[in-house]
């Protein structure tokens, strides 16, 4: 939230009117990260899955495959808290 001062000298609080969110613009744009950290996590459980990769890769190669999993998980979540949150504000 930011302070201006209106013409009279007073000050104000509040979003300026060109700061506002467009709530459509702003859930599609959430929906469309929703569907990127899906295909994310489709991928690295993919390579996970395959016998071939986690025997040959390295652990390292595999355990920084597991950490990718977690953090598109972890942003999956996120972006569904978002897009709760702009639900309760519409």
């Amino acid at each position: 939230m930011r302070q201006w001062r209106v013409p009279d000298g007073r000050m104000k609080r509040g979003i300026r009117r060109e700061q506002r969110v467009d709530l459509s613009a702003e859930r599609t744009r959430l929906e469309k990260e929703i569907v990127k950290a899906d295909a994310d996590i489709k991928r690295v459980d993919a390579k996970l899955s395959n016998e071939k990769f986690v025997a040959n890769a390295p652990d390292e190669i595999v355990e920084e495959e597991k950490e990718k999993r977690e953090a598109a998980v972890a942003r999956k979540e996120k972006i569904l808290e978002a897009l709760e949150r702009l639900k309760k504000a519409s």
